[in-house]
């Protein structure tokens, strides 16, 4: 009955001129008619079947139905095979040694039989790469910039599963971690050392397997630039030393203008004092000009020989008034004295 089946199944398959996909597919689904389901294969190890994968140690699962009686269950080359490997009594698992598979896209094809006839296969996809990306070289070129350090680009292939990434490190540092393109344009990478640095790049290919190559690159010291020959250069090569010379020239600036204003305050003060000065000289005089004016009226008028008694009183009052007014004179000159000191 399998041989007749598997017999079936590939007249159907082989010979498309003879019916069409439509038939064949209802055809296939008649052949099945009256077996278990097709089996849920499930791996771990591989739980991805649209992912590539390096060759492994690798088990697969699946769910026992309680009519099964036997199981197929075969590594294949096309999906499209019956498997022909019989377990009986049925196995929910198998297990696939790393050196079993080969490279490329294969199948696990797994069928399962009751008492009456077999049921349709589950065809579980499995793609193996095991060859590392092709070799490449290193190319390095000097960073003109003001940082120190190299640009370095490298290009290779990977027929089967195609490159994943590279990673770049300098004697054996951290790797840096840079995409396909990244490394065909080329990536910067800092070296602060002296000397012969050895520059290693490693392209992945997305199963995991790796190729490396290394080139060495002599650092040498930043060149000095002198800043009394080339003081542009220098400030150019030395960014901390310019903002420095701000600094300084910003500070000098600040402390010319403050010398410059206390001058000016000390020759306004000084003008002021010598106007206040002025003034007091003019009014002493306009006051003592004033005071023995004054003094000579009221002498006049003592001289009469019968005053009246307003006369008197205007006489003593206006004697009073002259030394109350010589006083406050006398007081807000010495105020202004102190205020100009």
């Amino acid at each position: 009955m399998r041989v007749l089946t598997f017999a079936l199944l590939v007249s159907y398959v082989v010979m498309p001129s003879i019916v069409s996909a439509q038939a064949s597919e209802s055809n296939l689904d008649e052949l099945y008619i009256g077996g278990p389901e097709a089996p849920s294969i499930l791996s771990v190890d591989y739980p991805n079947p649209e992912k590539w994968y390096k060759p492994g140690d690798v088990s697969f699962t699946w769910p026992l139905l309680e009519e099964v009686v036997a199981v197929a269950a075969e590594v294949v080359s096309e999906p499209n095979t019956e498997p022909m490997e019989t377990f009986r009594p049925p196995v929910s698992s198998l297990s696939v040694k790393a050196g079993e598979w080969t490279e490329g896209i294969q199948y696990l094809n797994v069928q399962f039989k009751n008492d009456e006839k077999w049921g349709p296969f589950t065809s579980y996809k499995v793609m193996i790469d095991n060859t590392a990306p092709e070799p490449f070289s290193v190319q390095v070129a000097l960073h003109d910039g003001s940082q120190r350090g190299v640009v370095v680009s490298a290009e290779t292939t990977d027929e089967l599963s195609g490159l994943s990434h590279f990673e770049l490190s300098v004697n054996g540092s951290s790797a840096q971690k840079m995409t396909v393109e990244e490394a065909r344009r080329g990536y910067f990478t800092h070296i602060d050392g002296e000397g012969t640095q050895n520059i290693r790049m490693t392209a992945y290919d997305t199963a995991g397997n790796l190729r490396s190559e290394t080139t060495p690159v002599l650092s040498l010291p930043p060149a000095t630039i002198d800043a009394g020959v080339n003081p542009v250069g220098y400030v150019a090569s030395e960014p901390a030393s310019l903002l420095v010379a701000l600094m300084a020239g910003l500070m000098l600036l600040t402390f010319g203008y403050l010398v410059y204003e206390r001058q000016r305050y000390s020759i306004a003060v000084a003008d002021l004092r010598r106007e206040a000065e002025d003034i007091q000289t003019q009014m002493l005089r306009i006051f003592s000009a004033l005071r023995e004016e004054i003094y000579d009226q009221i002498g006049a008028i003592n001289k009469k020989t019968r005053l009246t008694k307003k006369e008197k009183e205007a006489v003593d009052g206006l004697s009073k008034a002259l030394n109350v007014s010589e006083k406050l004179l006398e007081k807000e000159i010495k105020d202004v004295k102190k205020l100009l000191k």
